[in-house]
């Protein structure tokens, strides 16, 4: 080999290790064939947001509270939703996509001054707020009234008892008022009573007579009827003749 040759392959040695680190830094090149700067970043959550940090909520009723990622193009808007009182539920739990959860106390265990706070965290940073629900008395108005009898039969000279259910159970006004159509079939209590129970009585009648009980709430004024009939005593046998 002479000089002028061997100088000749050192050279083409250099060159293309010179190609090969040039085409590696400028980034036109890669083991996948993709350019790096083609892949975006993934944008993070940094906070998150409620309309209301307290709330009141009638017993019986519901609330909303809406939650809002920051920034709105983060790319997991994954929230968890909890509440540290079993008797004051939220609609979702999670994860799910943030946005409106329904806060809803239990009637039949909620109480007036209760409280629970409501807790939403997003999945992505673990970011964390909070709202104070306090459970009130509110006023909720009666949407009806119902009996446990719509027909009753009663013996002449004898008394009858009939229950009335006001609705929903966790209304504020429970008062009632019951009425005979009859004045010989008498009720008692009467006029605008707490109670749901009502004596009903035939001391008066006889056998055949009707009267029809009506219970009428003193909100909104809901009514509800029982049909009574009143029939003879059954008469008893006092001695075999022959």
């Amino acid at each position: 080999m002479t000089k002028k040759n061997f100088l000749q392959g050192i050279l083409s040695i250099v060159m293309i290790f010179g190609l090969t680190v040039v085409g590696c830094d400028n980034g036109t090149t890669s083991s996948t064939g993709t350019n790096p700067t083609d892949v975006e970043a993934k944008v993070a959550v940094t906070g998150i947001e409620l309309n209301q940090s307290a709330i009141g909520i009638p017993v019986g009723k519901t609330a909303t509270l809406t939650a809002t990622i920051t920034p709105s193009d983060a790319a997991d808007k994954k929230v968890t939703w909890e509440s540290d009182n079993p008797h004051v539920t939220v609609s979702a739990t999670g994860p799910v996509d943030a946005g409106e959860v329904t806060i809803t106390p239990e009637y039949e265990n909620a109480t007036a001054t209760d409280t629970a706070i409501i807790t939403v965290t997003t999945e992505d940073g673990n970011y964390v707020k909070t709202c104070e629900v306090t459970i009130t008395l509110g006023i909720v108005p009666v949407t009806g009234v119902t009996l446990d009898k719509y027909t009753l039969d009663i013996l002449a000279g004898e008394t009858a008892t009939l229950n009335a259910t006001i609705l929903p159970v966790y209304a504020t006004d429970k008062q009632v008022t019951w009425e005979s159509d009859n004045p010989h079939v008498t009720v008692s209590p009467t006029g605008f009573v707490n109670t749901g129970k009502v004596t009903i009585s035939a001391e008066h009648a006889t056998a055949g007579e009707t009267a029809i009980i009506t219970v009428t709430t003193e909100d909104e004024s809901k009514t509800s009827t029982c049909k009574v009939t009143i029939i003879a005593k059954p008469v008893p046998v006092t001695g075999i003749t022959e």
